[in-house]
């Protein structure tokens, strides 16, 4: 199970099914099998790799990751900034 911390450090790096395009790209579903989010404030589990993510992909939607914090590139269609906020507890503002 992989977590990444809004501050850009990971505990594991492992693509989900693709080859990751550059060093700094993270792809992983947004949630676990029991609907909680993997993206987290602080990572509680041993870090694999610290400040090396800036972008996150995953199922429900685009995130850039950043020492300050995480926000939202871009959201799958029918996932909106709403259930962005709700389902992992962050608060994501918008890039542009």
């Amino acid at each position: 199970m992989s977590r990444l911390p809004v501050d850009s450090n990971v505990f594991r790096w492992e693509p989900l099914g693709q080859p990751v395009r550059g060093t700094g790209e993270f792809r992983d579903e947004l949630f676990t099998g029991s609907g909680e989010s993997k993206l987290v404030e602080r990572c509680t589990y041993p870090l694999t790799g610290i400040g090396g993510i800036f972008r996150v992909y995953a199922d429900h939607g685009a995130f850039d990751a950043s020492p300050g914090g995480a926000s939202v590139v871009d959201l799958a269609r029918g996932f909106n900034l709403d259930n962005a906020w709700r389902t992992t507890g962050l608060p994501l503002p918008v890039v542009g």
